[in-house]
């Protein structure tokens, strides 16, 4: 069973420091690796820690680790568990709560140098390993090359790390589960800088914490997807102004009927979100519609969404490319919310 001690797991947690702020953990990063470390008032350090998708998300970390592999990132954990500084783990930047991803009295701990992405086997079935740094577009990208696809992410931009740690809404859900039912093997640096393989018979009691776990029990290097064959979908995006706010919430409501509604199809999902512009007070909606097989019609179950009149028309088409669908979400700016 994996065991930290409770001064482990207090840095783990990001224990709170009482007095001045200390940089002793910081200089010693930057002598160590001074290629990957970036201190506060340089671009480096700027093009990093921006790298949130919300703004509210953004903190200022005393200095920005970007580990290359995992040995690097023991030597990082070994330092900020010694020097007893708090940090922060980010994959991504999904998320919009302060402090989830980020830190304003720590070392940020960036996934981003670690975006290895390669395919093999495990226990006889095919795998793809991949970095926590990779968002994951670029994961369905590379293995759209390959005819196969990973249960991950629903927006392009979203990092591998933090969704399937998270647990990882996908569109095959009703299908394959969340993305982190499809993981196989994690590759994770424990506080005290072991390296360990992570999985259903290798140290289980943490596979199983680790799958909605978070950040919470080590850091996370490497992750081994199952695979599935690629399809074309059916699927796109549908935008309304305020006087289709009302339609949407009733496609929704009749979608979620558990008996009637659409989200008895196993090969459908939605995603519809209600926004609120702050400055003019106007509601709209913007919702993915999605369905996993090559028809070129709207299936039963996403007719009351594609009735919905678009205030412009609607990307939802088919057959079309999975990644040409993910990739539409790509274009959405930070601070949607």
């Amino acid at each position: 069973m994996f065991v930290l001690s409770e001064a482990d797991m207090d840095c783990l947690f990001r224990a709170a420091v009482d007095g001045e702020v200390d940089n002793t953990a910081c200089e010693q990063l930057s002598a160590k690796y001074p290629k990957l470390v970036a201190l506060p008032n340089t671009t480096s350090y700027h093009e990093v820690n921006i790298e949130y998708w919300d703004l509210a998300a953004i903190l200022s970390p005393l200095c920005i680790f970007t580990p290359e592999n995992p040995q690097e990132v023991a030597g990082g954990l070994t330092v900020v568990r010694q020097t007893r500084t708090p940090f922060a783990i980010r994959s991504g930047g999904h998320t919009p709560i302060p402090g989830a991803s980020g830190t304003s009295n720590g070392v940020l701990i960036a996934s981003d140098n670690l975006r290895h992405i390669e395919l093999g086997t495990s226990a006889g079935q095919q795998i793809v390993k991949v970095g926590p740094g990779l968002r994951w577009i670029e994961v369905y990208e590379w293995l759209a090359n390959q005819s196969l696809t990973a249960i991950g992410g629903r927006y392009a931009t979203v990092g591998v790390g933090g969704l399937s740690l998270g647990g990882g809404l996908s569109y095959y859900r009703s299908v394959h589960g969340w993305a982190a039912d499809s993981i196989v093997n994690f590759e994770l640096v424990t506080a005290q800088g072991d390296v360990l393989q992570v999985n259903k018979n290798s140290n289980a009691d943490l596979f199983w914490a680790l799958k909605g776990g978070s950040g919470n029990f080590g850091f996370v290097v490497s992750l081994e997807l199952e695979v599935y064959p690629l399809v074309d979908i059916y699927g796109g995006n549908i935008l309304t102004d305020a006087a289709g706010t009302d339609a949407l919430v009733r496609a929704s409501a009749s979608y979620a009927d558990p008996v009637l509604g659409g989200v008895a199809d196993p090969l459908s999902a939605v995603n519809p979100t209600l926004q609120l512009d702050l400055y003019t007070r106007q509601r709209s909606s913007f919702t993915n519609i999605f369905y996993n097989a090559s028809v070129n019609s709207s299936p039963d179950a996403l007719k009351n969404f594609t009735s919905v009149p678009p205030v412009i028309p609607s990307t939802v088409t088919g057959p079309r490319s999975f990644v040409g669908f993910i990739n539409e979400t790509a274009a959405f700016p930070n601070d949607m919310r």
